[in-house]
Parts: structure tokens; sequence; C-alpha cells
């Protein structure tokens, strides 16, 4: 599954041709995202960004 900047504008564009309105539909979409590998990619940043400063 895509959960970076792909899958972001894939969604936009989706929602924009589709006539959706990403702005309101913008939480249900951060919701999907976190559940569709989001999450792992937030720890995984963070665990990163950690190691980084040692």
């Amino acid at each position: 599954t895509m959960q970076g900047p792909d899958y972001v504008k894939n969604s936009v564009t989706q929602n924009v041709i589709t006539d959706g309105d990403p702005a309101a539909e913008w939480d249900a979409f951060i919701e999907n995202w976190r559940k569709t590998g989001g999450d792992k990619l937030i720890r995984e940043i963070n665990e990163l960004y950690e190691f980084s400063k040692k």
C-alpha cells in the first residue's frame, strides 16, 4: 500500500476529478491513511529522528 506523498497526491486528485471536496473529507482521508500504514510510517520516522539525535 502507498503511505507517502503518492498516496496523498492520488487521493486528492481522485477527489478533484470526481467532484469531491478534499477539505471536507480530510478527517476521513487521514483516518484511512493511518489505518493503511500511516501509523507505522509515523512510528518509523519518529524512531529515525530519535536515533539521529544520538
